[in-house]
């Protein structure tokens, strides 16, 4: 049995979107994804980033959808 093992960790190209903000933001008529997109708009800018790994990108696309 082999066990792969990642060495690097991967950045989102910064042009782009995380698919879980693409997805809060295209939610039509969902109360999971409102209540979720809810509480992750209630959190400050320095808490997405350094917490929860948001990029710049990510953040505003959240602020603004």
């Amino acid at each position: 049995m082999t066990i792969l093992v990642p060495t690097a960790r991967f950045a989102p190209a910064p042009s782009r979107c995380c698919s879980l903000v693409l997805r809060l933001i295209r939610a039509q008529n969902d109360p999971v994804r409102d209540r979720l997109r809810s509480c992750l708009l209630a959190q400050t800018d320095e808490r997405l980033r350094e917490s929860l790994g948001f990029s710049e990108v990510d953040i505003r696309t959240l602020r603004s959808g």
